[in-house]
């Protein structure tokens, strides 16, 4: 889970053309961040927060056994709210937060382009638990 997030976040860095993002950007006159610069600092942060967010229902199901992290979803009432909560203070850091957090305002694509990323761990655990133990045993302790 930990090498495919670098791995994500790494190419989000070093390719800003495939968020959509101006990758010509530079410091203007006053050392300040242009607004392209600003905005894909800010969708790399968003996506590796949505991939957090996202982790958490990972972590619910353990096991093997258990490939159907959405299973009893709704049983928790905390659970719930701590996700809700998650997202709805990530999206208005976001949107709202700019003086104070260095973050720029996304548009609603770039939102939704982030969060889908985030959802990108959802079947990367599900392959991880489809690998038998045994197949992994020797780089594994």
């Amino acid at each position: 889970q930990s090498i495919f997030q670098v791995g994500v976040l790494t190419t989000m860095l070093f390719w800003p053309g495939m968020l959509g993002v101006d990758d010509s950007y530079g410091n203007n006159k006053n050392g300040e961040w242009e607004r392209s610069e600003a905005t894909h600092y800010t969708m790399i942060f968003h996506a590796f927060v949505f991939m957090q967010i996202f982790n958490e229902l990972n972590c619910r199901k353990i096991r093997n056994e258990e490939k159907n992290v959405f299973s009893g979803f709704f049983n928790n009432p905390m659970f719930l709210a701590v996700i809700c909560g998650s997202a709805i203070s990530q999206i208005l850091i976001v949107t709202f937060g700019g003086a104070i957090f260095g973050c720029a305002r996304l548009s609603i694509i770039q939102h939704l382009s982030c969060a889908a990323i985030g959802t990108l761990v959802l079947p990367v655990d599900l392959i991880s638990k489809i690998i038998p133990d045994s197949s992994v045993k020797c780089i594994t302790p």
